[in-house]
């Protein structure tokens, strides 16, 4: 039995990884046990171990032996279960729709961005373009064709949970007209057939919609109530949009 021990502490020792397990002796009595590493042996006579705890040394005759145990280390998995939930997100929630009607008049391009990476709500920018032509008339009826571009830019707000948001937005909308050049007097300035006004340059613009934005890239969509006002004019309008949110 001894000789059989003694043979098992040499293999123990050809093996040993430093750090990478930890030795267990059981004495005879069922009851004391000694944790650490097997650092000297005499077959046949005694082992001697460091204890890891203890921080000392001690010497066990191999007839006071009940046993010899390894054991290795249990693998940390709280790292590789906790990682995915804590990594930050990297989408900054840029989308570019179209949008008909609402703040840039008949249709408008955007681009929208939420301000804090990583959030599908809060703050947030948008700016669009528009181009149509519209046709005006003087006072002593004469027609001119204009060509308009449209500037709508926009502060909005998300408030809401997973897809569905209330969005919310305070703005103005640049138009720019060409044949630019100041008009003689005011009969001579060009208005809109049946609105009675002119091509206004700049308007205020609220808003208060639905945002449908997927979590991530995927498309978005939206419908929002646009009051549009200015130069003693007020234009209730209703705003639909679609397009594709890609980050």
């Amino acid at each position: 039995m001894k000789l059989l021990l003694s043979i098992f502490l040499l293999l123990v020792s050809a093996s040993l990884h430093s750090q990478s397990f930890v030795e267990k002796v059981y004495l005879n009595d069922s009851i004391t046990v000694y944790e650490g590493l097997i650092i000297e042996q005499a077959p046949t006579r005694y082992i001697k171990i460091a204890r890891s705890r203890e921080k000392d040394t001690i010497t066990v005759y191999l007839k006071d032996i009940w046993k010899l145990t390894k054991e290795y280390p249990k693998a940390d998995t709280t790292k590789r279960q906790t990682s995915p939930a804590t990594k930050p997100l990297s989408a900054t929630g840029k989308a570019v729709y179209l949008e008909a009607l609402g703040i840039g008049g008949l249709y408008s391009l955007n681009f929208d961005t939420r301000l804090v990476k990583g959030k599908q709500d809060g703050w947030g920018i948008r700016a669009g373009l528009e181009y149509c032509r519209v046709r005006t008339i003087n006072y002593y009826g004469d027609t001119l064709q204009q060509d308009v571009f449209g500037l709508p830019l926009m502060v909005n707000y998300l408030l809401g949970k997973g897809n569905n948001f209330l969005e919310l937005g305070l703005g103005v909308t640049y138009f720019i007209r060409r044949p630019n050049g100041e008009l003689l007097s005011e009969q001579e300035e060009y208005t809109i057939p049946k609105l009675g006004i002119r091509p206004p340059a700049v308007l205020g613009s609220m808003m208060v919609g639905y945002r449908y934005v997927p979590e991530g890239k995927g498309m978005m969509f939206g419908a929002s109530f646009n009051p549009l006002l200015g130069n003693n004019y007020g234009y209730p309008s209703v705003g639909l949009k679609i397009g594709y949110k890609f980050s």
